[in-house]
């Protein structure tokens, strides 16, 4: 054993310390210097349509880009999100510029957006989008902050004279659509790839041929929709077939939730782009492309989101279902639920061993009939589930088996809503009288004040199981 454990090549003692420590440094600047790469890429591949030859583009996908980065990894990047936004600022525009608008430009750039990442990861939306309330907040917050950030860089280059301030509305409006664009189209895509790679779960096989298809199916039909909106643009209405387009995106937000319909946005959004670059544009054309398609990406994050909601409560619901029939379907005890008029609504198998009936002719049956003299028994069950002592709520009666015979039971009841209307529950057990040891009352006394607080005090009568 000693020789072969000699036989190890030990590596250096300072191998492994290095590599460890400057791992973590490493991805640091490949994250700085890929996104500085990638945001400057992203604004040069967008920049089409610049008005006053600067970057007031129809569409901005490196703000998503920028908003994403910080959103996820923290507001301490935004001195990089400020050195790309310089960048491109220095760069991109066909015509020569001073340095001051740049500057104070791409200030107001990072200032506006860090505040709508600190607001949106206050929000929640760090972990993800996974509500339909977490994409009303970031079509708020964009909405908001866009305006906001577009009205600053636009007075910003109209004081150094690069926009005159005739045009500082058409500029802004500019500005603020095609950032807001830019926002809704690449950021949800971007949060729910990451959350799905930080969740990450093996695939699930056995279908994969089908999901195949459908996908391939729903690309061509978004190639279809937007060939059929271009095909009608030479006419005297060249957005009449914009309509076309909500269709494969609502196709795919039903079928597959928001993380789908976030890239058939995205998706959608690029060969619009390419389309409009393709075919060429006027300026009210563009600004109505434009608006439906905000309205478009809106709708169908909207529907995905709801959507990817109902699944997740649908499939909490049948866990939470599951895990409540395992129980009930182990238990000792008899449990049934019981309307408002004392009909039977379901039991569990204890209530079948006890009454010698199965569950198809217990449903619906009157819960009056299991009890031996006595017919307020619905009133007293009702008693019960309203009463705020413990002892109230526990009843002995004698019931009623298929064959006529009688055996004490205990029963106590609660009261719960479905679907507006009254329903109880009541769980059975046999009586002490049938030979179970009788219930220790000094105990239940103990657990009531234990999990009450010792500040509300329990007045146990002398007779406490008297009706």
């Amino acid at each position: 054993m000693e020789e072969a454990v000699d036989d190890v090549v030990r590596a250096p003692a300072w191998a492994a310390p290095i590599g460890w420590s400057a791992k973590p440094g490493c991805r640091a600047v490949a994250l700085c210097f890929g996104y500085v790469a990638l945001y400057v890429t992203l604004d040069r591949l967008s920049f089409i349509g610049a008005l006053h030859g600067i970057g007031i583009t129809p569409w901005n996908p490196s703000t998503g880009l920028a908003m994403a980065l910080m959103i996820i990894k923290g507001l301490r990047y935004a001195p990089l999100v400020m050195a790309a936004e310089l960048l491109s600022g220095a760069t991109l525009p066909v015509a020569p510029i001073s340095p001051v608008p740049v500057i104070l430009g791409s200030l107001v750039v990072t200032a506006g957006y860090t505040g709508a990442a600190a607001m949106l990861r206050h929000a929640g939306l760090r972990a993800g989008i996974r509500r339909s309330s977490d994409v009303i907040t970031l079509l708020i917050v964009t909405i908001i902050s866009s305006g906001l950030v577009a009205s600053g860089f636009v007075a910003t280059y109209a004081a150094a004279g690069v926009v005159p301030w005739s045009g500082f509305a058409e500029a802004g409006f500019h500005f603020w659509i095609g950032d807001a664009i830019g926002i809704v189209v690449l950021l949800p895509p971007l949060l729910l790839r990451y959350e799905r790679i930080s969740q990450w779960a093996p695939p699930v096989y056995g279908r994969a041929a089908f999901q195949l298809g459908e996908a391939a199916a729903q690309g061509a039909s978004i190639v279809a929709a937007l060939a059929a909106v271009f095909s009608g643009m030479g006419g005297d209405h060249p957005l009449e077939l914009f309509y076309l387009l909500f269709l494969p995106l609502i196709w795919i937000a039903t079928r597959h939730g928001l993380a789908a319909a976030s890239w058939a946005v995205l998706a959608i959004q690029i060969g619009l782009i390419i389309g409009l670059e393709i075919q060429g544009h006027s300026e009210p054309a563009l600004r109505a492309f434009q608006l439906l398609m905000f309205a478009l990406a809106a709708t169908g994050l909207m529907l995905g989101a709801v959507v990817s909601e109902r699944r997740r409560l649908a499939l909490a619901l049948a866990d939470s279902e599951g895990r409540c029939t395992a129980i009930l379907n182990t238990a000792r005890d008899g449990v049934l639920t019981i309307d408002e008029r004392g009909s039977i609504q379901s039991i569990n198998p204890a209530v079948e061993r006890l009454f010698s009936l199965p569950s198809h002719r217990l449903i619906g049956y009157d819960v009056c009939e299991l009890v031996e003299g006595v017919p307020d028994v619905l009133h007293r069950l009702k008693l019960a589930a309203y009463s705020p002592v413990f002892e109230a709520s526990c009843w002995e009666l004698d019931a009623r088996r298929a064959d006529g015979s009688t055996f004490p039971i205990e029963f106590n009841a609660a009261r719960f809503e479905l679907l507006g209307a009254e329903h109880y529950t009541s769980s059975y057990e046999t009586s002490p009288r049938a030979g179970k040891p009788r219930l220790d009352t000094a105990s239940i006394r103990r657990s009531w004040r234990t999990s009450h607080g010792s500040r509300w005090p329990v007045k146990w009568p002398r007779d406490w199981r008297t009706s």
